[in-house]
């Protein structure tokens, strides 16, 4: 990280180099045209002023394409929200297991709280439902969705045992 902060650092301090010779060079280019008698620095120097800009400038672009190619975009998180159903269900299990072999989709963790399983997963389109849309039917049976907006899903898990806690006389 401290090495990303130090090209970045780098890439900004050249580029803020060039931007001042470049508004340098203009005003220089519009003293000279404004009086022919008195020229702020010989063409040669000029010259030489211009060419630096554009190797600054072109070192500034190399260096950011350097970094986008040794860091690129690895995706969105898309969390999913399944409440009513225990960390242990295979069912859950399941899920897990078709998501982290979608496509484009990495780096799977989960949590678990209070009856609800939370799913995280970095996928490169970034979208909770064309991720939902990658599993099978039979996944998509058992976890029919509530909401799905942007790069979040809840899910209902459809065996989940009822949470009213009202009791049955039978």
């Amino acid at each position: 990280m401290e090495k990303i902060i130090r090209i970045s650092s780098i890439c900004l301090a050249m580029l803020a180099f060039a931007l001042t010779a470049q508004s340098q060079k203009k005003t220089s280019a519009i003293s000279h045209t404004k009086d022919t008698d008195t020229q702020i620095a010989p063409k040669n120097k000029l010259d030489k002023a211009e060419e630096d800009v554009d190797a600054y400038i072109h070192s500034a672009e190399a260096a950011k394409t350097k970094l986008k190619s040794l860091f690129p975009s690895k995706g969105d998180t898309v969390y999913l929200i399944i409440p009513g159903i225990t960390y242990a269900d295979p069912n859950l299990k399941l899920l897990k297991q078709q998501m982290d072999g979608v496509k484009n989709a990495r780096g799977l963790t989960s949590g678990y709280k209070n009856g609800t399983a939370v799913i995280k997963i970095i996928y490169k389109d970034g979208d909770a439902s064309k991720l939902y849309d990658k599993l099978s039917d039979e996944v998509k049976g058992l976890f029919i969705p509530e909401e799905i907006e942007g790069n979040r899903a809840i899910l209902n898990y459809t065996l989940a045992k009822s949470t009213s806690g009202k009791k049955h006389n039978d």
